[in-house]
């Protein structure tokens, strides 16, 4: 799918279910990326397809935190998170050079 499709995917659901219920499948959507994450690391050690789970839930996050950003215009969201996620990546990378 091609962005400008994507971004009017996302209107239409923010439309037909409403802002309080796509926030609350964010929140279900994190609580199982939570879940199949501690699944990983409970079977690092073994060859699983624990893996598979995770990636199918870090990719349902992924699209309702892209839903949520490209819908909601609190001044613009979108931007507001990239600026938050650069100034974490800057204070990521000073924490690894001091070290």
């Amino acid at each position: 799918m091609k962005r400008p499709e994507i971004k009017n995917l996302f209107r239409k659901a923010i439309k037909e279910w409403g802002l309080s219920l796509q926030l609350g499948m964010l929140m279900e959507e994190c609580a199982e990326l939570i879940q199949a994450t501690h699944k990983v690391v409970r079977n690092m050690d073994k060859q699983t397809s624990v893996w598979r789970g995770m990636i199918e839930e870090i990719a349902d996050v992924e699209i309702m935190i892209d839903q949520i950003k490209t819908t909601v215009t609190w001044e613009n969201i979108g931007p507001r998170v990239e600026t938050a996620k650069h100034d974490k990546l800057r204070r990521l990378k000073k924490m690894l050079e001091e070290e």
